[in-house]
């Protein structure tokens, strides 16, 4: 093996193999992103009402998306 001297080439991003590696890694971003939406829902019950009212009746991904971008 030659140092900086490629013996193949590159792996392609486009055809079926691609777009199945996309997919999986699509479904790998949902699965972990489910737990945290539980985990969401369970921290509103102990919540302060003010703050429990306000986020109470957001979707899941509502939710999700006002705690990402409300700051700390």
């Amino acid at each position: 093996m030659s140092a900086g001297k490629a013996s193949t080439a590159p792996k392609r991003a486009d055809g079926a193999i691609e777009a199945i590696r996309m997919l999986r890694v699509a479904r790998t971003g949902a699965v972990k992103a489910k737990p945290l939406r539980a985990t969401l829902r369970a921290m509103l019950i102990p919540a302060p009402y003010p703050l429990r009212s306000h986020l109470c009746g957001l979707s899941a991904t509502q939710l999700t998306g006002r705690v990402r971008s409300d700051p700390i």
